[in-house]
């Protein structure tokens, strides 16, 4: 990692602020550069403060409804505005890597925001709702989705341990990217398979590397 880059650890902290600083202390006790991120809506711009980024700095364009009485409009909005302004910070490199906490609300919020990023930033929510249908919060990126195990409504034995665990993942998935990978310049071709099909696709893929074709 970059000395100008970091970890994003994001949540709302009018619910999580304990759990977003113990989880970017251990972040930190790990040897990683962290910058806190509050995208709760329900505190206003300037939510309860003490981290590094409150939500005002994250929806300055356009003007932001704060008073929003729907709280799946207000999640929609903080939601497309985080996204934009991870993608900015991305853009900029500042970008390391992503740690979302989350109830049902947060997982949207990180997600959406989260999956607008490449595969090459690594991305984790610890979530109450990673054992259900995650189809909505994943899609096609590679976000890691972590079970909460309990509720993060305040720190116990148990979210301490996730959220510790979270952090060891987050840098785990970190000192990956300086290992080497496979590289290759050869053309993309993209193939899907279902049960009774995977022989047939097999047999194709296996011709088209043959031919110099890298599939996926």
């Amino acid at each position: 990692m970059t000395p100008s880059k970091k970890v994003y650890v994001v949540a709302t902290a009018d619910t999580k602020k304990a759990e977003l600083l113990f989880a970017a202390g251990q972040l930190r006790r790990l040897g990683l550069e962290v910058v806190t991120v509050d995208a709760g809506v329900n505190d206003g711009p300037h939510g309860p403060g003490g981290l590094d980024v409150q939500p005002a700095d994250i929806a300055t364009s356009p003007p932001f409804p704060w008073n929003l009485p729907d709280r799946g409009q207000a999640v929609t909005a903080m939601a497309q505005a985080l996204r934009d302004w991870l993608l900015a910070h991305h853009q900029a490199g500042k970008v390391a890597g992503l740690l979302g906490l989350g109830g049902s609300g947060g997982t949207i919020l990180c997600s959406s925001a989260f999956t607008a990023l490449p595969i090459t930033i690594p991305k984790l929510i610890v979530s109450t709702m990673a054992s259900g249908d995650t189809r909505g919060y994943v899609g096609e990126s590679d976000l890691v989705l972590m079970p909460a195990l309990v509720d993060l409504a305040g720190l116990n034995r148990i979210s301490a341990l996730v959220l510790t665990r979270a952090a060891g993942a987050m840098a785990g998935m970190m000192r990956a990217a300086e290992l080497p990978t496979p590289h290759s310049t050869k053309p993309l071709l993209a193939a899907t398979m279902f049960g009774v099909t995977t022989p047939c696709v097999t047999h194709a893929r296996q011709l088209l590397e043959a031919s110099g074709q890298e599939v996926l």
